[in-house]
């Protein structure tokens, strides 16, 4: 077997393509794959899982490289973004609030409020609509967390407490949810601290709050 011919070989068993075996060595893809068939049934076989294996890995090297790229753009896009927001007014506040309570909170109780999610920013946001909009009293918030068996109940009431503000003592005992499909397995990172639940027993603030949400689905475009 001439010198070439066991290059060739040799690069195939590697995983090269053709057309990168052909660029090194030079010689036509017709003499590489004569080449090819004259090898081994065992060694061609072999030849083409490795091949297969590594062409696997290129793409994927590939589709982390293009990923990357994407990623970058898509956090320099919402950095931009994020840039035309500034400080907020009260009346945006106020609006803002009664949006979030729209989409997250509450509306059959005729006694009181109930606002329910687990992102800490959107209850951040909510605890200074209630504070600063609604002028709640720090005494009459009280918390309720819905926790799956995988969260430890103190992490979590110690972690909700910084978020809010609002003493421990005034966190509810939690109530622990699993949905049957879930067959009690689910990933630690899932809601780590729970869903939170933010409950204010006023009935005259309940249906103020009521009203703003109605008022707003029946606003006009200025």
């Amino acid at each position: 077997m001439s010198s070439k011919r066991q290059k060739g070989a040799e690069l195939l068993r590697k995983g090269y393509s053709y057309n990168q075996v052909k660029q090194k060595i030079k010689v036509s893809k017709s003499t590489l794959n004569y080449w090819f068939k004259q090898l081994s049934q065992k060694e061609q076989e072999k030849i083409k899982v490795f091949r297969i294996k590594n062409w696997k890995k290129a793409y994927k090297k590939h589709a982390q490289r293009i990923k990357g790229r994407t990623l970058k753009k898509e956090k320099q896009t919402q950095k931009k973004a994020a840039q035309e927001i500034k400080n907020i007014s009260k009346k945006e506040l106020f609006l803002v609030g009664v949006a979030l309570y729209w989409a997250e909170g509450g509306k059959k109780n005729r006694w009181g409020l109930q606002f329910s999610n687990s992102d800490p920013e959107m209850i951040s946001l909510i605890m200074k609509f209630f504070r600063k909009i609604c002028c709640v009293k720090e005494e009459k918030f009280y918390m309720q967390l819905i926790l799956h068996e995988n969260i430890e109940e103190k992490k979590a009431i110690n972690y909700w407490a910084k978020i809010t503000q609002v003493p421990e003592d005034q966190f509810k005992k939690p109530c622990y949810s699993l949905s049957k499909s879930s067959k009690k397995i689910r990933k630690k990172r899932q809601l780590p601290y729970g869903t939170l639940q933010v409950r204010i027993h006023d009935k005259k603030l309940t249906h103020k709050i009521y009203g703003y949400v109605k008022g707003l689905k029946s606003a006009g475009l200025v």
